[in-house]
């Protein structure tokens, strides 16, 4: 890797992290930030049991975990952070917590923390407690089941699976491999006679969103998203949207099936187009 990609990988990563809210700034501005691992002391028992008196991040996030865990049957938590990798199942889990009368929480991981605070520790306080109370095999057996239920949906109930959960080998591809960018999610540029305005400095695009199906043919297609800065082009939003499914439909049509497991999916895919 040379120089300058290694400062855009340091600038992306930084700019994908967040700090955290949950404890108090003023008292703590002078601490330096540090990048830290998510394996931390929220692994530790005996310090979730006794965190240090200035870890206020991780004291306030073990009191909103023991409220919960007293207000329902338990708590079953997910987590997201730069890097963590998707579940697809993310809606049979919240089912399966729903019939069991779990609370489903997301906890979200920042990389960026205050020195001296721990992140984490709402969902390794829950896990301690929730392992006491149902057994080590708790959560694996909640995921099994949320896996099991997933896999049901999707190849006998026809369920939409989001293209960002898939891996990427198993992500939908389109069919021509010299058309690159559509599997990155843009459409090659479309030429229009509209009297368009354009500026370097301004943007103007949409995005459209549809279904690849198992054959991988597409359907379903909507506007996704539109984005203009040109106040005069406004009134062409549904001409150059119009336009934009026509050019997918005419040309962008045959798709290689998202897969699960071996198994042809559904999958939804969206698409950012740019017009001349």
């Amino acid at each position: 890797m040379n120089k300058f990609h290694l400062l855009y990988f340091i600038i992306f990563f930084l700019f994908c992290c967040k700090k955290k809210e949950n404890f108090d700034y003023n008292n703590s501005i002078e601490n330096e930030i540090e990048i830290v691992s998510i394996e931390q002391k929220n692994h530790d028992l005996n310090y979730l049991n006794n965190p240090a008196e200035n870890d206020t991040m991780c004291i306030n996030a073990i009191q909103r975990a023991k409220i919960d865990l007293e207000k329902y049957n338990g708590v079953i938590t997910n987590t997201i952070c730069f890097g963590c990798i998707n579940q697809p199942y993310i809606n049979e889990i919240k089912e399966i917590a729903k019939e069991k009368k779990i609370k489903f929480y997301i906890e979200d991981l920042g990389c960026i923390i205050y020195k001296n605070q721990t992140d984490g520790c709402y969902s390794g306080y829950v896990n301690f407690f929730m392992k006491k109370k149902y057994g080590e095999n708790y959560y694996q057996e909640i995921i099994e089941k949320a896996k099991s239920n997933f896999i049901n949906n999707v190849v006998n109930k026809d369920s939409i699976v989001d293209f960002y959960d898939l891996n990427y080998e198993d992500m939908p591809k389109y069919k021509n491999k010299e058309i690159t960018l559509l599997d990155n999610g843009i459409m090659p540029v479309i030429h229009t006679t509209l009297p368009l305005d354009f500026d370097p400095n301004k943007s103007m695009y949409l995005n459209i969103k549809f279904i690849i199906e198992k054959d991988g043919h597409i359907s379903n297609i909507k506007l996704d998203e539109w984005v203009n800065e040109y106040p005069n082009n406004e009134k062409y939003k549904d001409d150059l949207y119009k336009i934009a499914k026509k050019e997918l439909q005419n040309k962008y049509i045959e798709w290689i099936p998202g897969k699960y497991l071996g198994n042809n999916v559904r999958t939804e895919k969206k698409l950012q187009v740019y017009f001349k």
